[in-house]
């Protein structure tokens, strides 16, 4: 079955396998961009989490030594300053326990008024909570008012635990401290002593700040990101943990940044999810597979349309190749490009090119000219006789008094011994001017409009030739299909101008014009091949007697016209037309 289907789609067909085979090829390649890239990718994503997990960690390791060094300017603020002012750690002092309620009363409102100064300066303390051993009063002030002590939390328990050591503060996790609050909180504690006698025996109470263990987190992470994890810990203890477990996920899958605080013995440490790498870079693969996967599609589409076009030119060889087997004069095979192909299209092309060029300067020259011939000789009557009857007619109006009759039989005669004689094919443009002229004054007897023919050129109209004949056509065409006798004046245009290789005569007229795609049909008629009915059958003749004169290059062509402007057309000649007018053409317009 894949041996049949092989054979059908692809064994006799070159190109195809051409095909096939490259299109396998670049699917390999992409395929190995592709992976080369997404690597890149994750490699470049992993650095930015890990640049991102480190200055994450690195802020968080700041922000707990902040919070440290101001704590400590805080126990420092329980000494006097100077031996005038009495230092808020006297109310520690075993003689300081209140002995009444009003001196109770009035200690609660000084602790109370100092705490919540305390906490006014330092924003991230979650409470603060004072010890005096003498009594085991404690004092306490929240920022959170439901948070409440626990009433069985040992206080004094905690605070025994302590090592007796100089390096203060200490930095403590105490669980169930508060009885509505679960989560961690991490606890600053200092000793409070008698400033005249310092000694780790002889501690007189505790001043301790909390500190939420989610202000911890909130430093740390976002409040959208659930995938990055911090742990605090102090020498090997973990303080903080904001993992849903107290096991932590260090290892593979995870990315870890490590900041220390060696003067606390304090170790921050961040991990970050790589699965989020993985989520991000997944949008990103899918966008470069369908990138990718386009331009694998246009480059395979780009080939097969190349070797599509080079197999199109080949079979239209052989279909040409086949035609030519039964004709050989048919229509050369278009050429297009400059490569192997149209050269060889071209050099086979060349007999046909010749046969046809052949064809078309003799043979339908020929024909042309024996169809025009033939015409003339059915228009042809005795020449003799017409000229006595018209002369026969002018006389018999000079007889009966109408001078304007006979003008117009001897300008009859005239314009009939001028078309007949043969002498000539070419004739000065002034001559045929002359003559158009007569032939007007023939026309518009009799009706109340004239219609004027003018000329403008830059050279002598002498020196310009035109074949015979060839104006009459082209008026008679604007009278009859112009309606050139509805103008307000009807005027009928002859401009020449002359280029290095072409003499150019223009014949416009103010008449009705015609619509640009009707102008453009126009031109396509007059250049094709066949002949197209009546209608404007007096341009086509003209069109193709310029071109059995002279060649295909000249002849008669539209130019473009506003249809509120009239109309107008170029007929071409060659520039030698006007260079052998002058003597000759002048002496016998003399004689004529």
């Amino acid at each position: 079955m894949i041996a049949r289907w092989y054979r059908n789609l692809l064994g006799r067909f070159v190109f195809r396998k051409l095909t096939a085979g490259i299109g396998i090829l670049l699917l390999l390649v992409f395929v190995l961009i592709g992976l080369v890239t997404y690597n890149r990718f994750y490699a470049l994503l992993e650095n930015r989490e890990q640049e991102l997990l480190e200055a994450r960690t690195g802020n968080l390791r700041d922000e707990l030594a902040n919070m440290i060094a101001q704590f400590k300017r805080e126990a420092v603020s329980f000494y006097p300053l100077n031996s005038s002012t009495p230092g808020m750690y006297t109310y520690f002092l075993p003689e300081r326990v209140p002995a009444t309620e009003r001196d109770l009363i009035e200690e609660r409102k000084y602790m109370t008024g100092q705490q919540s100064y305390m906490l006014e300066r330092n924003p991230f303390a979650m409470s603060v909570v004072m010890y005096r051993k003498a009594d085991g009063g404690a004092f306490h002030k929240s920022r959170y008012p439901s948070a409440k002590l626990a009433p069985g939390f040992d206080l004094e328990g905690l605070f025994d635990s302590l090592p007796r050591t100089y390096t203060y503060p200490f930095i403590v996790r105490a669980d169930g401290l508060y009885h509505n609050i679960r989560r961690p909180v991490v606890y600053f504690i200092n000793p409070l002593f008698d400033f005249s006698d310092i000694r780790n025996d002889n501690v007189q109470g505790y001043f301790m700040m909390g500190v939420d263990s989610n202000t911890l987190i909130g430093r740390f992470r976002p409040e959208q990101d659930d995938d990055s994890r911090v742990v605090v810990r102090q020498n090997g203890r973990t303080l903080l943990d904001s993992g849903p477990d107290e096991t932590g996920r260090e290892g593979s899958g995870f990315l870890q940044a490590v900041s220390f605080l060696p003067e606390y013995g304090l170790e921050v440490t961040g991990m970050a999810d790589t699965k989020n790498i993985q989520a991000e870079l997944a949008q990103i693969s899918w966008l470069l597979v369908a990138l990718l996967l386009g331009i694998w599609a246009s480059c395979v589409f780009m080939i097969r349309y190349i070797l599509g076009f080079v197999t199109r030119r080949l079979r239209s060889m052989t279909q040409h190749f086949k035609r030519m087997e039964a004709n050989p004069f048919v229509e050369p095979l278009e050429t297009s490009g400059d490569d192997e192909i149209s050269d060889l299209i071209h050099r086979f092309n060349r007999m046909t090119r010749e046969l046809q060029d052949y064809i078309n300067r003799v043979y339908i020259a020929d024909a042309q000219r024996s169809h025009a011939e033939y015409l003339a000789l059915k228009m042809q009557i005795n020449p003799h006789f017409l000229y006595n009857t018209l002369e026969s007619l002018r006389m018999q109006a000079v007889v009966n008094r109408q001078p304007d009759m006979a003008d117009k039989l001897f300008t009859l005669g005239r314009l009939y011994r001028w078309l007949l004689k043969s002498d000539c094919e070419e004739i000065p443009v002034e001559e045929e001017l002359r003559y158009t002229r007569y032939y007007l004054d023939l026309l518009m007897m009799g009706k109340p409009k004239q219609i004027e023919l003018e000329a403008e050129s830059e050279a002598d109209l002498y020196d310009c030739t035109m074949p015979k004949f060839s104006l009459q056509p082209i008026v008679e065409n604007a009278i009859l299909h112009g309606e050139l006798e509805k103008a307000e004046r009807p005027v009928i245009l002859v401009r020449i101008r002359l280029d290095e290789d072409a003499q150019w005569i223009e014949i416009a007229n103010n008449g009705k014009g015609i619509a640009r795609e009707d102008q453009l049909k126009l031109n396509e008629k007059l250049q094709a091949k066949q002949l197209f009915g009546q209608e404007h059958l007096g341009l086509k003749n003209v069109h193709e007697r310029i071109r059995s004169l002279y060649g295909e290059p000249f002849g008669l062509r539209i130019k473009p016209t506003r249809p509120e402007d009239g109309f107008a057309l170029l007929m071409k000649l060659p520039r030698d037309a006007y260079d052998k007018g002058g003597g000759e053409y002048a002496e016998n317009a003399d004689r004529r």
